[in-house]
């Protein structure tokens, strides 16, 4: 068969045209594909995790869990935003949590402390933060080796409702209660012999906190060394004052899951007092505050109980 100059020229053209078109489209879909590649949204997907997580609040538990990293939950501490904050010491002298802020700040941290009026207690926390992923993970760099001590999150969250307005409610609440109301305000005010109490230890400058409902322990005067989140901690420093000769012990406040160690126990307040001026006859000079654990009787809690009835009635 014989093809002419022509058609072969004609049947090149094509070819060629066919080929680059061809490698045209392949190269498209080449860079096409980097291109997907290239800008996958790794990061994002991380975020999108990490903002579901933040709010669901058992996730952050698990994480703290996972990461051995001690956590408590508190609610409706008025004035405190909501978030994580990593607290560093508690103190029941607010003169010791200033001090411990203030050489907490000389080390760059952005610190500060909270005071819980219920408890008497006082909060040193390091720094805070609103999503408690940042929270977990300077715990676990150690703030970029700044602090090696130990340290827990309080989970600060506050209801919707102002807490002033819920004080308000349970105040007019009891105004309702009238005459079995009035009985047990009386029974629970302070008597002559608490009054004493306080008058006392102000004058020797001795701190007091009054505590209900701890389980298991007595009615009476704790003389109080420490208060920690660590109960290894606790155990340490009852060890150490039973090696002086001291009647240590612990207990556990439910409330705030906070461990007090004790140095004497008393049933009477003046037997408390009398040790501390002596700072206990030289063996012991640190600081110590006196709580006074006046737990509901069972009468108590009948009538408390009959006071609910009273109002559902």
């Amino acid at each position: 068969m014989r093809i002419t100059a022509e058609k072969l020229l004609t049947y090149c053209i094509l070819s060629l045209t066919l080929s680059l078109s061809a490698r045209s489209h392949a190269a498209s879909s080449l860079i096409d594909i980097k291109s997907i590649v290239s800008n996958a949204p790794r990061i994002e997907v991380k975020n999108t995790n990490a903002t579901r997580f933040a709010t669901n609040p058992s996730s952050f538990v698990e994480a703290a869990k996972k990461n051995n990293i001690p956590q408590r939950e508190f609610k409706n501490l008025e004035g405190l935003k909501n978030g994580y904050y990593i607290i560093a010491g508690v103190f029941g002298e607010i003169g010791n949590a200033k001090k411990a802020t203030y050489r907490l700040r000389k080390k760059g941290f952005d610190t500060n402390y909270i005071s819980v009026p219920e408890s008497g207690l006082n909060y040193v926390y390091l720094v805070y933060h609103e999503k408690w992923e940042d929270a977990i993970r300077a715990c676990n760099n150690q703030f970029n080796g700044k602090y090696l001590d130990k340290v827990w999150i309080m989970n600060a969250q506050s209801s919707a409702l102002p807490i002033n307005h819920q004080f308000k409610q349970e105040k007019n609440t009891t105004t309702l209660l009238s005459p079995l109301s009035a009985k047990l305000k009386n029974k629970g005010e302070s008597s002559v012999k608490s009054k004493s109490f306080l008058k006392t230890a102000e004058a020797n400058n001795i701190s007091t906190r009054k505590l209900s409902n701890i389980i298991g322990q007595k009615n009476g005067y704790y003389i109080i060394s420490g208060v920690y989140s660590e109960k290894g901690n606790a155990k340490r420093m009852v060890q150490n004052l039973r090696k002086k000769g001291f009647k240590s012990d612990y207990f556990s406040n439910p409330e705030n899951n906070l461990i007090y160690t004790y140095l004497e126990y008393h049933e009477n307040w003046v037997n408390a007092i009398k040790p501390i001026t002596s700072k206990f006859n030289g063996t012991f000079k640190s600081k110590v505050w006196i709580l006074n654990i006046e737990n509901a009787s069972i009468k108590d809690k009948t009538d408390k109980i009959n006071s609910k009835s009273f109002l559902q009635a």
